[in-house]
């Protein structure tokens, strides 16, 4: 989903790491630990078979390298964006707008990319290194590496989301409008169903005795689920932004301190609107910086009267100011998500606009896409029954 201040993802350069990676990563260290190798080569030591493990791992790690470094190179050879957001064990979700909303021919290029690369390393390895006659663990360990990237190379090819080949079809392979996305796409229930039947099948295949892999399929499922209504919030959040704008969601919920107010007056505004900082205006209403309630210690009670806000106003930092007048405003709200803020002042020409309060934006945002979806089941009721009310029993 859309993340929140309590969001527990992994930063790193950038990037965010889902929870998906850690059972991976496990689930490969203890599989070729604990069971491939043991049973392949059984006169090598404990330390022998943790250390493969490790490696086997680190291949998988590789191979995933090897498809985004193919997304990357294309993406900088076309000068089409590509800037993954989100890395699940089924991809990456694109952080810019313009990548989620594409409208270029060219993503076909940037997509087809990384499933290209992992084919020709895959390929190449799995020809190259004929048999295992001499050495079986290195043989297990060409085969695995060899192999990770064929898969990765399939699967991406599978015409559902967040797979590559089901974002070019999500965005008509580079064919569609911004304004023909809805946020609302039908592409996101082949996702939903193909993680439900990785589910189902793991199900059954623990009923089997193979209770490892099937455990790891059913949670591989799930995780998919959960990676298609993620990527299908944001892109809706993506199509509401870049067709309504930010005034749908911008409210005026504070009257902010005019600088030459006395700080027995800013008192009263904390007290009487229940919060903890106020924004600070100038005769012009131009938005100058801010004022937190605890600043006011700094100056004895009985000369609050004598004291104007200017004494204790500091300046607001970028990250804290949202200007509309600037181009690319829907990637400047999309980029406030990964902060820890929960609100920044929306200004105009410098002039305090009002508060936007990301919780609120992505509450109205349901409640939209919750009216849309029902407004969309009642036009189709209503298209095949020709009845405008539900039939009752």
């Amino acid at each position: 989903m859309i993340p929140s201040k309590n969001a527990k993802n992994r930063k790193n350069a950038g990037h965010r790491f889902d929870e998906s990676w850690p059972f991976l990563l496990i689930f490969l260290f203890y599989a070729s630990s604990f069971e491939l190798f043991p049973r392949i080569a059984p006169d090598h030591t404990l330390s022998f078979y943790l250390f493969s493990g490790i490696f086997v791992c680190f291949l998988f790690l590789l191979s995933v390298l090897i498809h985004e470094a193919g997304h990357i190179v294309a993406s900088k050879l076309t000068r089409f964006p590509y800037d993954g957001e989100l890395f699940s064990v089924w991809g990456g979700r694109p952080r810019t707008v313009d990548a989620l909303l594409a409208t270029d021919p060219r993503i076909m290029v940037v997509r087809m990319a990384g499933p290209l690369a992992n084919l020709v390393i895959g390929a190449g390895f799995y020809f190259w290194f004929p048999d295992g006659a001499g050495d079986p663990v290195k043989w297990e360990l060409w085969l695995f590496f060899a192999k990770s990237n064929l898969i990765l190379a399939f699967i991406n090819m599978l015409p559902v989301l967040p797979f590559d080949m089901g974002a070019l079809l999500l965005s008509g392979f580079g064919s569609k409008k911004k304004e023909d996305y809805s946020g609302e796409e039908r592409d996101f229930r082949r996702g939903v169903i193909f993680g439900w039947l990785l589910t189902v099948s793991g199900i059954l295949l623990s009923g089997r005795g193979s209770f490892i892999s099937g455990f790891a399929m059913v949670v591989l499922g799930i995780l998919l689920i959960r990676s298609c209504f993620s990527w299908r919030e944001r892109l809706g959040m993506a199509a509401y932004l870049e067709g309504l704008g930010i005034d749908w969601a911008m409210r005026v919920t504070v009257r902010p301190l005019d600088v030459h107010d006395t700080l027995d007056r800013a008192l009263e505004s904390f007290r009487g609107q229940g919060v903890s900082s106020l924004p600070v205006i100038d005769d012009r209403g131009i938005l100058i910086g801010k004022m937190e309630w605890k600043a006011l210690r700094k100056k004895p009670v009985e000369s609050w009267h004598l004291y104007p806000v200017a004494e204790l106003m500091v300046p607001l930092g970028g990250e804290e100011v949202l200007s509309i007048d600037q181009p690319g405003i829907s990637q400047r709200v999309f980029d406030l998500f990964h902060s820890n803020r929960p609100f920044v002042w929306v200004v105009s020409s410098g002039r305090l606009l009002g508060q936007l309060v990301l919780e609120k934006l992505i509450e109205r945002f349901r409640v939209e896409r919750a009216f849309s979806e029902d407004l969309e089941n009642f036009r189709e009721r209503v298209a095949k029954t020709g009845r405008e009310d539900p039939p009752t029993s």
